[in-house]
């Protein structure tokens, strides 16, 4: 009876050993396509990005309905975007747009359709700027477009065919075909 009960033991152990390899080399088969994923882009729904300065004090922080990225255009694709611009001390802008791509390397946000520019800070100026097309560069946080642009002031507004503005307030440049309206 003792040997019989050793080995129905050692029978159950040696398949519950076979079985517990079976299942964790499964899982391994499973999973290796899941680690090409980046080989083929990726989408991520409600997405939030935050870019920082050299020292890892937050400047930008970006958020997006839908991120898409395909490797080809070394580019991440956001729809419906909503970027929070601050710095310790100045200005706070908020832009939003319909779409817009980011550079692999962070520096150039292109966004694209209805873009609105607002500055968080009423009594600083401008308050608000919209545009089809805003090129924003990271690192030095200059703002640009060549299509029309119009400018919303306190009492007036203006409206040019291209832009370059500093989000920290030190330069507006207006480039062309400039239009506006005050009233004082």
């Amino acid at each position: 009876m003792k040997r019989k009960s050793l080995l129905i033991i050692l029978l159950l152990s040696i398949t519950a050993s076979f079985t517990w390899y079976m299942s964790k080399k499964s899982m391994f088969n499973e999973a290796s396509p899941v680690t090409n994923i980046s080989n083929g882009g990726f989408s991520l729904y409600k997405t939030k990005i935050h870019i920082t300065d050299k020292n890892g004090q937050l400047i930008y922080s970006i958020l997006a309905e839908k991120a898409y990225q395909d490797p080809a255009k070394k580019l991440l694709e956001l729809d419906n975007i909503s970027i929070d611009y601050m710095k310790e001390n100045q200005d706070s802008w908020n832009l939003k747009a319909d779409s817009g791509e980011i550079s692999e390397d962070k520096i150039n946000i292109l966004l694209k359709g209805n873009v609105i520019l607002n500055n968080e800070i009423a009594d600083r100026y401008p308050n608000l700027i919209s545009t089809d097309e805003l090129n924003l560069k990271t690192e030095v946080s200059l703002i640009s477009s060549e299509h029309l642009v119009k400018i919303f002031f306190r009492y007036g507004n203006l409206e040019t065919i291209g832009i370059e503005m500093d989000l920290d307030g030190e330069i507006l440049n207006l480039k062309s075909s400039i239009y506006g309206k005050f009233n004082y």
